[in-house]
């Protein structure tokens, strides 16, 4: 059986494995074969000495499917993906001294563990190589490492990843591909066209046959294609430990199967192809519009290389900040932005790149309870994004946080960090894309206290109250297909007429219901501009009454190209549309107004104010203004005390501070559970 000797940690000793050379073929040296057993040496040293390791970066996979190998000749059960990585480096022959966690870390050493967790970033940072093993290959992951393999330097050369960093592809690689592409179509096989290395690059990778045509018949995708999905749908892409150990690698080569090439090229190639999509450069060309058929949502927001990206441009608009990492708004794309077989090392697994003051704050104990790390999670983002000189609308707020449940297991102020790695958010804070001020500019006291560890769950904030909740109306339906798409509203015609009833709202619109137009487009990506005529418009779209498409204004004809998207008709202003065409107009906006509205109700309160909150508020909730926060926040109060946290809510007319500016409200301190 095999037994570790124990480290020392004032000499910040660590482990390191070597695969044993006297089981290599040393007469042959093109023998692939691995032996029946593989067999590890191991040693013990000092990180305060010059010592030349490489590190593995891989996922454990399922704990329970285990292969067992050798350690210092003693066995040693190790999971199968882990053989795998281990048997495909014996067949490379390699010789370097690894670090490996679930060999070369006492696991069954709580002590020790947790020692060996806050030295992950020095261990990483000083490996003078990552290998990152994504697991075995197949003929179409053999396809796309080779594409990688073979465009990858070319990728490197020409700097195609600073196009992450960039709001537009730089003018003269776009009117160079446009120019090449448009040569192409007149003239057939026209040689390359010199220009811009980056442009020149871009149209050799999207003219790749693999991409832009040889599909199989009947399927969505090629056999290229399908080996990029294959490789970008890998847990290891979401193992929130994986987001560390790529972006601290000094040199890192990613490993799939029997191929090889360096994380440089394979992020490069990636970045190229995202930039195809959000830089929309398949306008240029009517064949590339497939290349990314299938492969949009793969591609999208794949958290460690976004990161590494972020740390490489640090004036870019986006910083490798805690929020941009873990907070996610939006809905995962069919698999998880991050996960962890831990929950504690959502945290954890992120000290190593966070900031320094944030990381300093968090001791690592895995005796925690998950709520303590939650709740501490939650507080960091807070403390982040209040000390923000402006509003940044990637960060995270109290008026972010989804009301939880009253006798859940979290407190109901803090998110399931589980549940949001994994899906993602698809309801929207109000303030988001917004400016609102509802608490004006008054500031969070400084000298509000923190309830201390033993009470991390208890959330103590300053602020004002508003008014009581006195009427809530029944939500409307919304409809999930699974839990990673988007909820639809199932009848918005009937949920406007709903909203009508609850108001009391008569037979004739008029101007004196905008306000509730105004409360049910809070969320709505259309805007409720400022003008009569537009108010004038949205009314009759909200109340489903016929418009004669002929009677339309000059500045409603240009609200409706401008909201509704300029590809959407094959008309522009002057011209208007058609009756049938305003008519789905008009649907769509009543749609996407209560989609836009999904998890939320409205409600009235004492003082007759409007407004819309989540669901679960209910008839004596308070509608408070909490400082320092954007939009209002809606309390429960305990019986024994304080308060639960019920969400944000849109309340007209006091979005801007209004509320403040009419009246001087006593400043009270709300502790939240």
């Amino acid at each position: 059986m095999f037994t570790y000797d124990p480290l020392q940690d004032k000499s910040r000793e660590i482990r390191l494995v070597r695969l044993d050379p006297s089981t290599f073929a040393a007469d042959s040296p093109d023998d692939t074969a691995a032996p029946e057993t593989i067999s590890l040496e191991m040693r013990q040293v000092s990180m305060n000495d010059e010592v030349e390791y490489a590190a593995l970066s891989y996922t454990w996979g399922n704990p329970q499917d285990t292969e067992e190998i050798l350690v210092k000749g003693a066995p040693f059960s190790v999971t199968r993906n882990l053989a795998a990585a281990l048997k495909q480096f014996h067949q490379q022959k390699l010789q370097s001294w690894l670090w490996i966690d679930a060999i070369c870390i006492d696991m069954s050493n709580a002590v020790e563990r947790h020692l060996q967790v806050g030295s992950m970033k020095a261990i990483y940072s000083q490996a003078s190589l990552v290998h990152i093993w994504l697991g075995p290959g197949c003929m179409e992951t053999d396809l796309a490492m080779d594409l990688i393999a073979r465009l990858g330097p070319a990728a490197v050369a020409c700097d195609v990843a600073s196009l992450f960093d960039h709001h537009a592809v730089p003018p003269e690689v776009w009117s160079y591909i446009k120019k090449r592409a448009e040569a192409q179509n007149l003239n057939g096989g026209i040689e390359d066209t010199p220009g811009p290395a980056l442009g020149m690059f871009l149209y050799d990778l999207f003219e790749e046959e693999g991409l832009s045509g040889n599909r199989e018949p009947g399927s969505g995708r090629g056999p290229l294609k399908s080996g990029i999905g294959n490789i970008l749908r890998r847990d290891y892409w979401h193992r929130i430990w994986a987001f560390q150990e790529v972006i601290l690698s000094r040199e890192a080569l990613v490993h799939v199967g029997t191929r090889t090439v360096s994380l440089g090229m394979f992020d490069a190639i990636f970045t190229a192809l995202w930039s195809y999509w959000i830089h929309d450069l398949r306008r240029l060309q009517p064949r590339w519009n497939n290349i990314l058929a299938g492969l949009v949502g793969t591609l999208y927001t794949i958290k460690g290389l976004d990161t590494r990206r972020w740390m490489r441009f640090p004036s870019g608009p986006m910083k490798a900040k805690l929020a941009n990492i873990l907070w996610e708004r939006r809905g995962a794309p069919n698999r998880p932005f991050y996960s962890a077989t831990d929950p504690r090392d959502i945290l954890y697994g992120l000290l190593g790149i966070i900031p320094a003051e944030q990381a300093k704050r968090v001791r690592v104990d895995y005796e925690k309870p998950i709520a303590e790390v939650f709740a501490e999670i939650t507080r960091l983002l807070l403390d982040e994004s209040s000390s923000l000189e402006r509003p940044d609308p990637h960060a995270f707020y109290l008026d972010s946080c989804l009301p939880g449940e009253i006798d859940g297991p979290l407190p109901t102020w803090v998110p399931d960090w589980r549940e949001v790695g994994k899906y993602g958010v698809r309801t929207w804070e109000i303030s988001y894309c917004r400016d609102f001020k509802a608490a004006g500019n008054i500031p969070q006291p400084a000298s509000t206290p923190n309830i201390g560890v033993g009470s991390l769950g208890i959330l103590c904030k300053t602020g004002c109250r508003v008014d009581v909740i006195t009427d809530v109306m029944e939500p409307p339906e919304w409809i999930q297909f699974d839990r990673y798409s988007a909820s639809q509203i199932r009848d918005a015609d009937t949920w406007v007429q709903q909203i009508a009833r609850f108001v009391g709202l008569g037979p004739e619109s008029g101007p004196g219901e905008d306000y509730i137009w105004r409360t049910a487009n809070s969320r709505s990506t259309h805007r409720v501009k400022p003008d009569e005529d537009i108010r004038e418009l949205v009314r009759k779209f909200m109340r489903q009454e016929s418009i004669d498409a002929r009677s339309l204004t000059k500045k409603q004809v240009q609200f409706i190209y401008e909201d509704f998207g300029r590809r959407s008709f094959d008309w522009a202003p002057p011209a208007g549309p058609s009756d049938d065409e305003l008519e789905r107009i008009a649907r769509e906006w009543r749609r996407n107004a209560g989609t836009c509205s999904r998890n939320r109700t409205f409600f009235k309160t004492a003082k007759e104010m409007f407004g819309l909150g989540h669901l679960g508020v209910e008839i004596g909730d308070i509608v408070t203004l909490i400082w320092g926060v954007r939009s209002p926040i809606v309390l429960r109060q305990r019986a024994d005390g304080g308060f639960y946290f019920r969400g944000d809510a849109y309340v007209d007319w006091i979005m801007h501070g209004e509320f403040l500016a009419t009246c001087n409200p006593a400043h009270e301190e709300f502790s939240i559970h």
